[in-house]
């Protein structure tokens, strides 16, 4: 328990047990905005330090997503969809980047498993493709425009989705 304590996830009610803490706007709004701030800074740093065959990976992870057509649990898509980041991430060799973007990551997935049960990934796979080939082409300027835009979007559906929250 306290792991989850120091991640923020349950405050300790001495005598009584634990609370978990609710998912709030404000915050899926700072979770969202660490994100762009970090990955940001990862594809720059990874476009400058990983690679060709590290960069070639994260672009072969970005073809396993699915079509827009194909059914995709959040559970699943959660999954690719951290595996992918987190490459890209890992890529910029840098490990306090990995560890507070580990720590956003977690927590965006446990606010969509929560409130995003029926959320769609449209052009899921085409934005993770352009990503991974602006990567591979070593354009900082386009990958941080091109992750920038990847997860306002992404933002912009889990809030047009998101259920009544605290």
């Amino acid at each position: 328990m306290g792991a989850l304590e120091i991640q923020g996830y349950l405050k300790s009610l001495p005598r009584k047990g634990y609370l978990v803490k609710p998912v709030t706007k404000k915050s899926m709004r700072e979770s969202f905005q660490m994100r762009a701030i970090f990955e940001k800074a990862a594809v720059s740093l990874a476009i400058k330090t990983a690679s060709d065959s590290e960069l070639e990976d994260i672009l072969d992870l970005a073809m396993k997503f699915p079509e827009a057509s194909q059914n995709s649990k959040v559970s699943e898509f959660n999954e690719l969809n951290n595996i992918f980041h987190m490459s890209i991430v890992r890529a910029a060799h840098n490990s306090l980047l990995i560890d507070m973007c580990e720590g956003i990551m977690e927590n965006l997935s446990r606010i969509l498993m929560i409130d995003c049960k029926q959320l769609e990934f449209l052009d899921e796979k085409k934005e993770h493709i352009k990503i991974a080939q602006a990567l591979l082409e070593r354009d900082i300027k386009k990958s941080e425009e091109l992750i920038n835009e990847h997860i306002a979007q992404f933002q912009a559906r889990v809030y047009a989705n998101e259920r009544e929250m605290v």
